[in-house]
């Protein structure tokens, strides 16, 4: 097609197609877990904190997101019983999530999934091509924000 001459040089379409390819990737590795990339990198991130210190709004915010996106995956998260979600006793108007038992080992799991991709994409390209590669990224996010 006429197109894929563009396609083939658009830095714009590469890393979106990266950024699907990666995530399509994941889900399907994620699939056994009952989860999805993004429900996945929540329990990981819920399961990196102090127990019951971590927000929604703190979460939207570290993944560049919004706090719905976050509740959605939360609700996903606590139906399985993998995280409890708990207003804060301070301040009623703030929610505090806290890993359960099980989410903790889940997250476990989910972290040697995403190691063992990121080890497998430094292995084939070099520590400095991928370095120079997530400064590349958000150099053309800035650009993209402007």
């Amino acid at each position: 097609m006429k197109i894929d001459k563009f396609l083939a040089e658009s830095p714009v379409f590469a890393i979106a197609k990266a950024a699907r390819t990666v995530e399509t990737n994941l889900n399907r590795a994620l699939r056994g877990e009952g989860l999805g990339f993004f429900q996945g990198l929540l329990l990981v991130a819920v399961s990196l904190e102090e127990a019951g210190k971590v927000s929604p709004s703190q979460l939207a915010s570290s993944f560049s997101t919004t706090r719905g996106n976050v509740s959605h995956g939360l609700s996903t998260l606590e139906a399985r019983g993998f995280v409890k979600r708990q207003i804060d006793p301070e301040d009623a108007r703030v929610l505090r999530i806290t890993i359960r038992p099980e989410g903790r080992r889940c997250a476990m799991r989910l972290m040697k999934c995403f190691n063992a991709l990121e080890t497998k994409i430094e292995s084939q390209l070099g520590v400095a091509r991928v370095r120079a590669a997530i400064e590349a990224m958000r150099a053309v996010e800035a650009l993209s924000e402007s």
